[in-house]
């Protein structure tokens, strides 16, 4: 009896799990069509909504949802926010034209040799990346 309890229990409780997920997705969802209604008619373009980065690099369209860590690099260094590759270099593997390896915490790593020449083949998927 206690064992069927506790499976029901589990079972509720992943319910509810579930249901905050969905209004979780929902306003992610909602955040980032409205977004694209600020970028459709632009070519390249960088937006950020709190945690929601929407960038548009030659037509093409991701969205990320960054971490807090992210949040604060983008905030201290907003000319990742007026260049669209720059962006996406430092959403998808922590570099950025111009830029060595980004320490989330600190920047720029002046002691990484990283490639730093934009890859001009690189097209804007990402795992982390919802295209849209």
């Amino acid at each position: 009896m206690r064992d069927r309890l506790a499976k029901l229990e589990r079972a509720l409780e992943l319910e509810g799990l579930g249901k905050r997920q969905a209004e979780i997705d929902k306003a992610k969802a909602e955040a980032a069509a409205a977004l694209h209604a600020v970028v459709r008619e632009q070519e390249n373009a960088v937006v950020r909504l709190g945690s929601i980065v929407m960038i548009k690099r030659a037509g093409d369209l991701v969205v990320f949802t960054v971490s807090e860590m992210q949040a604060a690099v983008l905030e201290k260094h907003s000319e990742l926010l007026r260049d669209p590759l720059a962006a996406l270099k430092f959403l998808h593997d922590g570099q950025s034209p111009g830029h060595d390896t980004w320490d989330l915490a600190a920047g720029p790593d002046p002691t990484t040799t990283g490639n730093t020449t934009p890859d001009t083949n690189a097209g804007p998927e990402s795992p982390d990346a919802t295209p849209t």
